[in-house]
């Protein structure tokens, strides 16, 4: 996944933050309950937000390995685009030499179409390599630190913090709206990609063909987590219809027992 997709991500991501704290404090307010937070809210909420960008960074690290999967199963034309073979130019028709003109410059060698699907084999290669290690550095870093940040907002969780359910709720549905966004955009763009690359007409050896995989790859990283966090929303909204829990109580079935 390229960082222009990663970019939007964050900065959605950064006004999410700043809307839900306003809403947070807008309903304390009106609770009449005091606008002060507390530091414990405050480590709280840092568990919450680290836990969240490390897994969407874990997620988009996903792409690039399955972007590698896809090239080893459907071909690595599949998933990487290299520059289209030059087309060969004809040598000029030989001239009788005249004093007159001066001697045409010699044109160094053309390349020859082995030695072109040479390179783009070499330069599909490179791409591959750098998937495995782009992608695996991201699962491996994130990974570890959405696993530890995990553990600390569920062991603070064991001793009641006011504005705990708020986050978890919080918590949950903006994973929803990252997953659910960036799902819903990828999975049409993937299917027309695809389509496009087995069933419009072939393309010549010197014409550029565009790689679906990393569209495709996008798809299937992201939407097995959004329909994970979709159900998991919606077991907690039941759950609350059943019997809400009541804020800063460690039982219960809080965000925290049903998602990472």
């Amino acid at each position: 996944m390229n960082n222009g997709i990663i970019i939007p991500i964050f900065i959605i991501l950064g006004l999410v933050a700043v809307a839900v704290a306003t809403a947070f404090l807008i309903a304390r307010s009106r609770q009449g309950k005091p606008v002060s937070v507390s530091l414990r809210f405050v480590l709280l909420a840092y568990f919450y937000l680290i836990s969240l960008v490390s897994l969407v960074t874990l997620v988009t690290g996903l792409t690039p390995l399955v972007n590698a999967g896809l090239s080893g199963i459907l071909g690595r034309e599949f998933s990487y685009e290299t520059p289209p073979m030059v087309r060969p130019i004809p040598p000029p028709p030989a001239l009788a030499p005249s004093p007159e003109l001066p001697p045409k410059p010699v044109l160094p060698p053309q390349p020859t179409p082995e030695e072109q699907r040479a390179q783009q084999e070499q330069q599909m290669r490179a791409r591959l390599q750098d998937d495995i290690i782009n992608g695996g550095s991201r699962v491996l870093v994130a990974g570890l630190i959405w696993f530890f940040h995990t553990l600390g907002r569920r062991a603070m969780k064991k001793t009641p913090v006011p504005g705990d359910v708020f986050l978890g709720q919080a918590y949950l549905v903006v994973l929803l709206l990252i997953f659910g966004i960036v799902s819903i955009v990828s999975l049409p763009n993937a299917l027309f990609q695809t389509v496009r690359f087995y069933f419009y007409v072939p393309v010549q050896p010197y014409e550029f063909r565009p790689a679906p995989g990393n569209a495709l790859a996008t798809a299937i990283a992201f939407v097995p987590f959004w329909v994970y966090y979709l159900k998991t929303t919606l077991t907690q909204l039941s759950a609350g219809r059943n019997g809400p829990r009541q804020e800063g109580r460690p039982d219960g079935p809080g965000p925290d027992t049903q998602a990472g």
